[in-house]
């Protein structure tokens, strides 16, 4: 689907115009997640959201069923179990008050199965960083991620998020070709003790900071959108 398709569908939704003016809530909800408070993003006001083909939906979820569901999928889908080199696994009490507070959850579910979990997180004023997505084997190949992260984007781009980030393994060329598809650039890498190797990326929802990145390090090259 088109990001002009998913606007209409967002406004359809809202039955408003685009929310990229709005401010802050002065009296902040103290249960309220950190995109609401910083970006005003109220996600219940977008889901459930209908997906194609007919019988998934992508729905709001929660960090104790994102984390079962990777506990249980993680390493049927990556290959990467208990025995692995990297620190990916540690689950303290710190890290579930991080993310509770700061992470935003989603889950795809498939007539009412739940098949695929995503996350994520702004990372700064201007910035949200896409930090985890699982879909089982039997439901991969149908657009579906492509799907979850135009719709996302699109209620980032209307909340005035000027960016979305994400990190990929370096052998992970079939996200990497996706999120090239949809306008992101390569833009670094790092390397940890928690994932190895990772390829950094970004995408520019502000049009603005597209063309300054673009007149900076891509002269010369269009980006393919």
């Amino acid at each position: 689907m088109h990001m002009d398709g998913v606007m209409e569908i967002l406004n359809e939704k809202l039955g408003k115009p685009r929310l990229e003016d709005r401010q802050a809530p002065i009296g902040v909800n103290p249960e309220a997640k950190f995109s609401e408070i910083l970006f005003s993003i109220r996600w219940h006001e977008f889901f459930p959201h209908a997906m194609t083909p007919e019988g998934y939906r992508l729905e709001l979820s929660n960090y104790d069923e994102c984390i079962d569901f990777s506990k249980i999928h993680h390493e049927e889908l990556f290959g990467i179990g208990k025995d692995s080199p990297f620190i990916w696994i540690e689950f303290s009490e710190k890290k579930r008050i991080y993310y509770e507070k700061m992470v935003d959850f989603f889950r795809i579910t498939h007539q009412g199965k739940l098949i695929g979990v995503h996350c994520g997180a702004p990372s700064d004023w201007g910035s949200y960083y896409l930090r985890h997505s699982m879909i089982l084997k039997d439901h991969q190949g149908r657009g579906l991620y492509q799907q979850l992260l135009q719709y996302t984007f699109a209620i980032l781009q209307n909340h005035g998020v000027q960016r979305v980030e994400g990190d990929i393994v370096v052998k992970n060329t079939k996200n990497m070709q996706l999120f090239q598809k949809l306008g992101f650039h390569m833009n670094g890498f790092n390397v940890s003790e928690r994932w190895g190797a990772m390829v950094h990326l970004t995408k520019h929802l502000d049009p603005r900071y597209q063309s300054v990145f673009e007149r900076q390090f891509c002269h010369g090259f269009e980006n393919n959108k």
